[in-house]
């Protein structure tokens, strides 16, 4: 068979064959899944709720005072890093502010001294929560 006829060849099978479906990411399944209640991103036990997105918790060993965590997608999977060493209510208000800034759901403001921040396109970080005063809700 020349090159030719194996095009011609395929050309005509790929109309008879279904396309294969993509497989969503986890960024596609956050946004395609129903936004779950503040009450739910509030009471569920943590574990259930990072199961429920698919979301990877990593705890890692760094030495910033400061820094409380980070969320961001690789490879499509929704991944949260948290430092050792600090304490369990400090991460249940950390990962649910994060969570809910993943799903898209209006939590309440975080108490002195968190911040959440996202990185806009140029790089700078922009607080988002609590809520700048004057800032868009």
């Amino acid at each position: 068979m020349t090159y030719s006829a194996i095009s011609q060849h395929v050309a005509a099978l790929s109309g008879a064959l279904p396309a294969i479906p993509s497989q969503p990411t986890a960024a596609d399944k956050s946004r395609a899944v129903a936004r779950p209640s503040v009450d739910h991103i509030m009471d569920a036990p943590l574990d259930e709720l990072l199961a429920e997105f698919d979301i990877e918790l990593t705890i890692v060993a760094i030495d910033e005072p400061e820094f409380t965590g980070i969320a961001y997608i690789k490879r499509g999977q929704i991944k949260y890093v948290l430092p050792a060493g600090r304490p369990d209510a400090e991460r249940e208000i950390v990962v649910r502010a994060m969570l809910g800034q993943t799903l898209h759901v209006e939590l309440p403001d975080l108490p002195d001294p968190y911040k959440l921040s996202e990185f806009d396109e140029n790089g700078e970080p922009q607080q988002v929560n609590p809520r700048p005063v004057g800032g868009a809700v």
